[in-house]
């Protein structure tokens, strides 16, 4: 999806895509929807959202708490200004995630980890949750969540694999992890 109008224009953009698969394919439909304007991540954008009001829904019923709740996220500034007019990223990891917690709280590791990995490769950061969703099964649970995750990591990964060499995989990632100082706070503490 390189192209001469907004690829030069980006930060960093001689550092290939930090963005794990989820994202790209996302990525990939909105380049369809719309190739030249924001309108397509737009579109992808405002499903996410209400997806995301959909899961929470999901998530306040499984935790018997009112349904009205849904509000304090709908109605949160900083969701409307960083994902309804910014359209910014983090949005597509939300509906995954919050499925993740549903699935948790009915005790499926199955489910749970199926979530997890689809919001974990839509940004990396979700990574940080694994290890407590994890802890929260027993046994055999635990085993069918590990494998869940490898298994759906790799099957979503798999076109990547044709596509680029082994140190490409994971596009930017290590160069964000070893020695990256744009986000200089989060840095410093890691």
């Amino acid at each position: 999806l390189v192209d001469e109008d907004i690829h030069p224009r980006i930060n960093h953009p001689s550092l290939p895509t930090i963005y794990p698969p989820i994202s790209q394919y996302l990525f990939l439909l909105a380049n369809v929807i719309s190739d030249t304007t924001i309108y397509g991540f737009r579109v992808i954008s405002l499903i996410f959202d209400l997806l995301t009001l959909g899961a929470l829904l999901a998530l306040l019923k499984v935790n018997k708490l009112p349904s009205w709740y849904v509000l304090f996220y709908w109605l949160a500034p900083l969701v409307i200004l960083e994902f309804s007019l910014s359209s910014h990223h983090d949005l597509l990891l939300l509906p995954f995630l919050t499925i993740a917690l549903v699935y948790q709280r009915r005790k499926s590791a199955v489910g749970t980890a199926l979530f997890l990995t689809l919001a974990t490769l839509t940004k990396f950061i979700v990574a940080l949750t694994v290890p407590a969703l994890f802890l929260a099964f027993v046994g055999r649970e635990r085993l069918r969540f590990a494998l869940t995750i490898v298994v759906a990591t790799v099957l979503i990964y798999a076109p990547f694999w044709f596509l680029f060499e082994p140190r490409e995989l994971f596009g930017s990632l290590f160069d964000y992890l070893s020695n990256w100082q744009y986000n200089g706070s989060i840095y410093t503490l890691f």
